[in-house]
C-alpha cells in the first residue's frame, strides 16, 4: 500500500487517524494510520489475533507532504516513509487476517474511542499485487511516478 498524504492537524496524543485501511481488530488486513506524536504506524492481524505494528522512527510535520508505502512480504512487515525504511522490519506471527470490508481513506471504522477521523489530504494511493522492494519505493518516491 502506498499513499501521499498531509496532515493539517495531527490527532491529539494517544490516538490515531487512519490515512488508509482495510477490516478492524481483530481482523485488520492492514492499516496505515497517523500517530498523536506524528509518527506513522503500519499495523496488521494475524489469523491468530494478535495485532502486529511498525512505527516510523521519523514523524510528519503539519503542513508537509509525506508518502508512506507499507509492505507485507511472505513473512515480514516494513514501513517506508519518504522513499525510506522507516521503522525495524517486523516479522509476522501467523498468517494476516483477511477482512471483507471496504477499503476506508481518512476515516476508520475501529469502533474504539482512540480512532479518529484524519485531518488532512489524501493523495495517490496505490494497492499492489506484490511485494516492493526498497529501491522501487525509493524511486516512486523520487519521480512520484509508481510502476504498477
Amino acid at each position: 500500500v502506498a499513499v501521499w498524504f498531509r496532515v493539517d492537524a495531527l490527532p491529539p496524543a494517544n490516538t490515531f487517524s487512519l490515512i488508509v485501511g482495510k477490516g478492524n481488530q481483530p481482523a485488520r488486513s492492514y492499516s496505515l494510520f497517523i500517530r498523536g506524536d506524528g509518527a506513522v504506524d503500519w499495523s496488521t492481524d494475524s489469523t491468530n489475533g494478535r495485532l502486529q505494528n511498525n512505527c516510523s522512527r521519523e514523524t510528519c510535520q503539519v503542513g508537509s507532504w509525506n508518502q508512506a508505502v507499507g509492505v507485507i512480504d511472505s513473512n515480514t512487515m516494513h514501513l517506508y516513509l519518504n522513499g525510506v525504511e522507516a521503522a525495524d522490519p517486523l516479522p509476522i506471527k501467523g498468517s494476516v487476517a483477511f477482512d471483507e470490508t471496504p477499503l476506508m481513506l481518512g476515516r476508520s471504522r475501529e469502533p474504539n474511542a482512540e480512532y479518529l477521523p484524519f485531518t488532512g489530504a489524501i493523495d495517490e494511493m496505490s494497492i499492489f499485487a506484490r511485494a516492493l522492494s526498497a529501491e522501487e519505493i525509493a524511486e516512486m518516491y523520487r519521480t512520484g511516478n509508481p510502476e504498477r
